[in-house]
């Protein structure tokens, strides 16, 4: 994630917005094709916003963002994937100490491990260091909604950064290669599994490949970019990427994102990671209900939103 500069205080929130945007949007969306569809109207996002007038710049605090910028019909720069390297690629440049690393996750989880030497800061903040410019870096998150990553690759680059990469599958593929780190690691396995607002922003990028076994079915309609299997085994796993690859001309992928049962266990997960290197595997299995509470949730949020305050009194 994108944290920690000497201006912590406002760059702890620049990564947790994007990711709010590209959550909102997708929440909208999948809610239009879910259980807005029951009363056969789409719920959007101009339906959340309808009547609410912006509050008036004087008082205006300078951390809370008053709508994400996807909903004001702004996007980030389309993603760069030629930046992805791998954690083995990474390692030797750090043994030879010929890259910067920037970890973008957030302070709490670089005080617990990081790369050695790494810098902990946002990806928004380095562009405004121009003593950076000339420098080789790659940007290292968490391994969770990489697409964010390489769309700041992209616009690194444009700011005149002569050399830019990100670590794919973040730390948790830097510690799955058994590369060194400072602090205490935790298990890899664990750090790539998905809560219901990660697997609906992950399966809204075009970086990943979304696999759906039989027994959750029932997530399709929810996330029509999943692509179900006839049988929950790593072998229909194979043939999906090998498709993929043929469909795309071999164009860069990020992760295999699998929405796998609850019983699911440690074993046969590591079979479909085996399956899907050399690309990360991003596992969901909190199960249907989940899912449709954080969709409900969400939609609850942004119509109280619509009934709120309209414009707050200054120093209120």
């Amino acid at each position: 994630m994108f944290e920690k500069h000497l201006s912590r205080s406002k760059a702890d929130h620049l990564y947790p917005r994007a990711i709010q945007a590209v959550v909102t949007a997708a929440v909208l969306y999948a809610c239009g094709a879910g259980s807005a569809a029951a009363q056969n109207r789409p719920f959007t996002a101009a339906e959340a916003l309808k009547d609410i007038q912006p509050a008036g710049q004087a008082c205006r605090r300078d951390d809370v963002v008053a709508q994400p910028a996807v909903l004001k019909g702004r996007t980030s720069a389309p993603p760069d994937t030629s930046c992805m390297v791998t954690a083995q690629e990474l390692g030797l440049w750090v043994s030879a100490g010929q890259m910067l690393v920037v970890d973008t996750r957030r302070s709490s989880d670089y005080a617990q491990f990081h790369i050695n030497s790494a810098l902990n800061v946002s990806a928004a903040e380095v562009v405004h260091k121009v003593q950076l410019r000339s420098k080789a870096m790659v940007l290292v998150g968490n391994g969770k909604l990489e697409r964010e990553l390489y769309s700041a690759c992209a616009e690194l680059k444009a700011k005149g950064f002569t050399s830019v990469k990100v670590l794919r599958g973040g730390m948790p593929a830097w510690l799955e290669a058994s590369q060194p780190i400072t602090g205490r690691a935790q298990d890899a396995a664990l750090l790539r599994r998905l809560e219901a607002a990660d697997l609906l922003a992950e399966s809204q990028s075009d970086l990943n490949l979304v696999v759906l076994p039989p027994a959750e079915i029932g997530l399709q309609s929810q996330l029509g970019a999943a692509i179900a299997v006839q049988k929950d085994t790593p072998d229909q796993l194979t043939r999906l990427l090998e498709q993929r690859r043929k469909d795309t001309k071999g164009a860069a992928m990020n992760a295999v994102v699998l929405i796998a049962s609850p019983t699911t266990t440690p074993a046969v997960l590591a079979q479909w990671q085996a399956a899907a290197a050399p690309l990360p595997l991003l596992v969901y299995q909190e199960g249907l209900p989940a899912f449709q509470r954080f969709l409900t949730d969400q939609k609850a949020v942004w119509l109280a939103q619509a009934r709120g305050p309209k414009q707050p009194a200054c120093g209120s």
